[in-house]
């Protein structure tokens, strides 16, 4: 059952990572309860908090927090977006590190 391991990783997860593109955005978005990306991403909000997911952006077109919308603003909006768009940049994997470890 898929939703119950989503519901067993979060729970057994100190932090979540939250890989932001601008589908994600959409499918979060969504509203309608149906697509697992929502339910997951709206459980861990729930359950974590803004404090202890942390946003990593995927792609350049959604690097402003500013321009996401609908849940994904609401809970990460205000939060720091750490880029991860870029394959030959070891720093950005270096600093989710970071900022995983600063929230634990």
């Amino acid at each position: 059952n898929v939703m119950a391991q989503m519901q067993r990783g979060i729970d057994n997860s100190a932090i979540v990572v939250v890989f932001i593109t601008q589908r994600y955005i959409e499918k979060v978005a969504n509203g309608q309860g149906v697509d697992n990306c929502e339910l997951e991403f709206l459980y861990a909000a729930r359950k974590k908090g803004s404090k202890k997911m942390v946003a990593a952006v995927n792609e350049p077109r959604v690097r402003n927090p500013k321009t996401w919308f609908g849940h994904v603003d609401f809970v990460l909006g205000g939060e720091l977006a750490l880029p991860m768009w870029s394959d030959d940049d070891s720093s950005q994997i270096d600093r989710l590190i970071d900022e995983i470890i600063a929230r634990l």
